[in-house]
């Protein structure tokens, strides 16, 4: 199990929060691909202060082994608010911006490797550390 966290406090045209080029691995690489992606609603029993209702799911599979897979859950926390959403988040980076908040831009990751057969018990084990790091 991991967990990555990139704080944008100054955005420069090489370094943004929202950006395609915010990825686990290059687009180029030749050991994995994209399984799947796609916006995941938390349980309740995990939502909350702090923490979004839903983040993006994606799962990369290895090529040289496809019974293991990576499952990442990552989110935006701009400021006060969360949201797994690109355009909201830069709509949030305004709002925060216009108010003069100085609080940190936040793209969130949490990932864990996993056998093809045991994703949904990674997800939910992923889901309560996302709990636990608020």
């Amino acid at each position: 199990i991991g967990v990555y966290q990139a704080n944008f406090g100054e955005e420069t045209p090489e370094a943004k929060l929202v950006s395609s080029q915010n990825l686990f691995i290059r687009q180029k690489d030749k050991n994995w691909r994209t399984f799947k992606q796609e916006p995941l609603a938390l349980p309740n029993s995990v939502t909350g202060q702090g923490v979004p209702a839903k983040v993006n799911l994606t799962i990369l599979r290895n090529l040289a082994n496809e019974e293991k897979d990576i499952i990442i859950l990552s989110w935006y926390k701009v400021g006060p608010y969360t949201t797994n959403n690109d355009y909201v988040a830069k709509l949030y980076q305004l709002l925060k911006r216009l108010t003069f908040n100085t609080e940190p831009e936040i793209y969130m990751t949490v990932f864990s490797q996993a056998l093809n057969d045991n994703h949904e018990q990674k997800i939910m084990l992923l889901s309560e550390l996302i709990k636990k790091l608020n």
